[in-house]
């Protein structure tokens, strides 16, 4: 557990009622400062409007190149026990199998496929891991195994707006572990 005298980061839980259901529902938001420096600097991009909201106003937000924000949440599921400037601390909130979801879920988004360089997510993915978790050169995704059915139940199903369309643990797990020994953990020239 991180330490309360520990101003580098902030959860909170934010509950609401629901005016389609008749019970309280709640949404977490982690907050932490990045602790390296960007690679391809910072963008500014519009805050997309997933809802379909009408006259949803534009809003702008700075944020890091798509490839930067998947080697992150990659490295944040082979291990969220990382090196920082202040020492090894653990430096997540969420359970790791959110980080498998969040993954699986670039996979499988055409748009989200687009947006990446792999290039660049495999480089990033091996700088992001050298330098941020201890005998890095030894992880290859067998944490993904580590995922049980209660982590699935418990912490990612509740969380998850249309959970009807998610897949089944193990064939996020299949798919994942896939893609890292494809693109990421593969280090010949072909």
């Amino acid at each position: 557990e991180i330490p309360p005298d520990d101003e580098r980061f902030i959860q909170l839980k934010m509950n609401y009622n629901s005016v389609v259901y008749a019970s309280e529902y709640s949404v977490e938001l982690d907050l932490g400062y990045r602790y390296c420096s960007t690679i391809f600097g910072v963008q500014e991009v519009s805050w997309p409007n997933h809802f379909k909201i009408e006259d949803f106003p534009k809003i702008s937000i700075q944020t890091f190149s798509p490839a930067e924000l998947w080697a992150s949440k990659i490295i944040a599921m082979i291990s969220t026990r990382r090196k920082d400037f202040k020492g090894n601390k653990f430096l997540g909130f969420k359970n790791k199998i959110r980080h498998l979801y969040d993954t699986w879920y670039l996979l499988d988004s055409e748009h989200m496929l687009k947006s990446v360089d792999f290039n660049d997510l495999k480089n990033l993915t091996l700088l992001f891991g050298m330098t941020r978790i201890e005998n890095y050169e030894f992880c290859r995704g067998e944490i993904i195994s580590l995922y049980s059915q209660e982590n699935y139940d418990n912490d990612l199903h509740p969380v998850l707006i249309n959970s009807k369309d998610t897949p089944r643990l193990i064939a996020m797990q299949r798919r994942v572990r896939k893609f890292l020994d494809q693109k990421i953990f593969c280090y010949n020239k072909a």
